[in-house]
């Protein structure tokens, strides 16, 4: 890691609280991280002068170099029984180098596992990771990993053809059909967007308004067991994928909104046996 890396690395250390001891209380999460704020300064606001410590429960999965910063995968699993009493609330992603430092919040409900895997854009250069996971008693952990793009995903290209419709989302989605009463099984999402990201600029020079899905959330059985935030930093098209644990035959139901405030849905029904 180079030296300013290894700088920031040891300031974010310290403003998680990584040393040992001092109460753990809860996150409120912040309403509003400003575009050009620095990740120190968004996990600071974040935290809201609470601690997390570093923890091998939780686990961040990234390439550690990616031709394309327009897709990034990025896995996100934390080791938790994920029953009533003792589960994983969310998981909040941030990262450095991009024009608006979160990526996503991610939460889940008791029941299934707390993994999930999503596609996210970073601009070139060496980058950090930070995950910062709430656990149902209050308590926070995190975890971090190193990556390093070749080229910009966040901030774009200036200068482009502003199309004259936008087209209709789709939603696509897979879910197994059938399973076993008590069988984990993945679920597969995402929605055919642009997710445009607010930093680009048409050949005029003019900025392209933000346009994304903002958030996306399943539920099953009339219950939701799996819903992200979603920021400009999610690569296009929003694809999550998480798993569920099969307890009962019914709907499982997805549903996308977009800035402005149109809602996009789709549905799927799984047979327990």
């Amino acid at each position: 890691m180079s030296a300013a890396g290894q700088k920031r690395l040891t300031r974010r250390h310290a403003i998680l609280g990584l040393a040992a001891g001092g109460a753990l209380l809860l996150v409120q999460r912040s309403a509003v991280i400003a575009a050009g704020a620095s990740a120190d300064a968004a996990i600071a606001s974040f935290l809201n002068g609470r601690k997390a410590v570093p923890s091998d429960r939780l686990s961040l999965n990234v390439p550690l170099s990616s031709e394309s910063g327009m897709s990034v995968a990025l896995g996100i699993a934390v080791d938790s029984p994920m029953t009533p009493e003792e589960h994983v609330r969310r998981v909040d992603v941030f990262t450095d180098g991009n024009p608006i430092p979160e990526v996503a919040s991610l939460l889940f409900s008791p029941g299934s596992p707390a993994r999930a895997l999503t596609r996210f854009r970073l601009d070139k250069g060496d980058h950090l990771i930070w995950a910062v996971a709430e656990l149902s008693d209050g308590s926070l952990i995190t975890a971090s990993a190193k990556a390093t793009t070749a080229s910009d995903g966040c901030s774009g290209k200036s200068g482009m053809e502003v199309p004259t419709t936008r087209p209709e989302p789709i939603p696509r989605v897979n879910v197994p059909e059938r399973a076993g009463k008590g069988e984990i099984v993945d679920v597969h999402s995402m929605i055919a967007h642009r997710m445009e990201t607010g930093f680009r600029t048409d050949n005029s020079g003019n900025p392209l308004p933000r346009h994304i899905i903002n958030r996306m959330e399943c539920s099953y059985a009339g219950r939701i067991v799996f819903s992200a935030e979603l920021t400009p930093a999610i690569a296009a098209n929003a694809y999550m994928r998480f798993p569920i644990r099969a307890v009962e035959t019914g709907e499982v139901a997805f549903a996308w909104y977009e800035d402005g405030g149109a809602v996009y849905r789709a549905t799927r029904r799984i047979a327990v046996e």
